[in-house]
């Protein structure tokens, strides 16, 4: 099978996954690719995999990965493998149409059991060539997200298996927390707020840090973040900010709607219907729970979202597997320390002229979905050491720190420019070194990379000895008695 007949088939395969990716009772196709493939087509099995995971069948792609673990020679590529096996397992359970209310709790359980074995296998995957920073921050997150799931169903259960104890209005009076009436599940659904805001943030991050991802994988961050905040936003208008508690609502539903806005403009994703659905089944909780405290209604509202939320099937993105826009830069500082691991000598008095110099790298496609326009380069420094003697000889206006931004425009591939720093403060400090950019578009992008450097600081008027009063010198004979020299002479 030549080069032209594996896209041909890949096409084909792909209507195949699409049509069963949209029907009620899915069919089982590994079975076929593998008949139709036979053994000397093992790319092209992986590549109808790779599709199969980014068109969100997972079943599929399961399989056929885990055909593949036995076939390739490198043990690199057997975790790598392995790691994607586990990963469409985990997302497997989640597209099951059996998939009920009752046995959440268990399939979250399996499912972040399968993405932990995969983050290890995926570690193991890891080369000095190939880092796979994206991969493993991509699967952590969403195995603490699997988690995070879990925490909300366990602590929305307890509000009818664990019912608040008696002496629960005293510790709420106590405290001064009506939330606190409802037991131990208030606790809970604050974790589980605050965990979910993190997460939302994390996705963020991750983003920022994405220069090179395509169009779609960025979406596919976004509509993450937005289950995140979602979920969050939730948890804060039926629990947290229940009015019958005296609560005051932190959530932000701008923050959700900002990111609808965004992923729907771009596509009209079954997990953007899903979002909508679930942000009308609150407001219907709402009204029918309007005036009551927190209840099985709530509860329910909660585990419908979570179903909701699961059941769609996500895809992994394409920047999971390869890329197509690959851009690097590479920094250089001086001055360098004389040896590996010394500080930069610099006296208190005097400032250090800090020059950073940087070239961008590309790959055999630059500048496909962007390009960058300004280089922002941030240097900090704070004491890590401060000298035994310093505090008594210097001045408290004299700073400790160091903070200075200045964007730079690259002009073929090459950046240069200076800091000047003071070192007010006898003792060793370390120099930070971040480097961010910014596309044609103005979005700022923080892809590194960083650097850092010891500067040890000396005063020469920490070492000096004070001076101590000599004794007087002997007289001379001139000043001696006429008495004294007659003795002496006749001696």
């Amino acid at each position: 099978m030549d080069e032209t007949q594996q896209k041909l088939f890949i096409s084909v395969a792909a209507l195949l996954l699409l049509s069963q990716n949209s029907s009620d009772k899915p069919k089982k196709l590994s079975e076929f690719f593998l008949d139709k493939l036979g053994q000397s087509q093992d790319w092209t099995v992986f590549r109808v995999a790779r599709q199969a995971a980014r068109l969100g069948c997972h079943c599929v792609a399961a399989d056929l990965f885990g055909n593949l673990t036995t076939k390739v020679a490198s043990e690199h590529y057997y975790f790598w493998l392995s790691s994607l096996n586990e990963f469409c397992k985990a997302e497997q359970l989640f597209t099951e149409p059996s998939l009920k209310l009752f046995n959440l709790t268990q399939s979250l359980a399996e499912a972040t059991q399968h993405y932990e074995k995969g983050i290890v296998a995926l570690k193991a995957a890891t080369t000095p060539t190939h880092q796979l920073q994206f991969q493993c921050e991509y699967t952590r997150l969403r195995c603490d997200m699997l988690h995070a799931f879990k925490l909300l169903i366990t602590a929305s259960a307890s509000i009818r298996t664990c019912p608040p104890p008696a002496i629960a209005p005293a510790v709420a009076m106590s405290t001064g927390v009506d939330l606190q009436k409802c037991g131990r599940m208030a606790l809970q659904m604050q974790n589980c707020h605050g965990k979910l805001r993190q997460l939302g943030s994390a996705y963020s991050a991750l983003q920022q840090a994405s220069f090179d991802a395509d169009p779609k994988t960025l979406e596919n961050l976004t509509v993450l973040q937005e289950i995140c905040l979602l979920l969050a936003y939730i948890i804060d208008v039926l629990i947290l900010s229940n009015p019958m508690y005296g609560g005051k609502s932190t959530g932000n539903l701008q923050d959700v709607l900002d990111l609808q806005s965004q992923t729907s403009a771009k596509s009209s994703s079954r997990v953007m219907q899903a979002c909508l659905k679930v942000l009308q089944n609150t407001q219907e909780a709402l009204q029918r729970a309007e005036g009551q405290s927190v209840s099985h209604l709530h509860s329910d509202c909660l585990f419908q979202a979570c179903h909701t939320l699961l059941h769609v099937p996500i895809g992994y993105p394409r920047y999971f597997f390869h890329s197509l826009q690959s851009t690097a830069i590479k920094l250089a500082v001086s001055p360098t320390p004389r040896g590996v691991g010394e500080p930069i000598m610099v006296h208190v008095n005097t400032r250090l002229a800090l020059k950073v110099e940087g070239v961008i790298q590309h790959g055999q496609k630059p500048g496909l979905f962007r390009k960058i326009k300004q280089v922002t380069l941030h240097v900090t420094s704070s004491i890590t050491q401060r000298h035994s003697k310093s505090s008594e000889h210097s001045k408290q206006t004299e700073p400790s720190s160091n903070d200075l931004r200045q964007n730079v425009e690259p002009h073929n591939d090459f950046f240069s420019t200076q800091f000047l720093l003071q070192f007010g403060i006898a003792g060793t400090h370390q120099v930070n070194v971040e480097t961010t950019v910014i596309d044609e578009e103005g979005t700022i992008w923080k892809t590194g990379p960083k650097l850092s450097l010891n500067i040890k600081a000396y005063d020469d008027t920490l070492y000096q000895r004070p001076q101590t009063s000599q004794p007087p010198p002997p007289p001379s004979s001139q000043a001696m008695p006429a008495a004294q020299r007659s003795l002496s002479t006749n001696r």
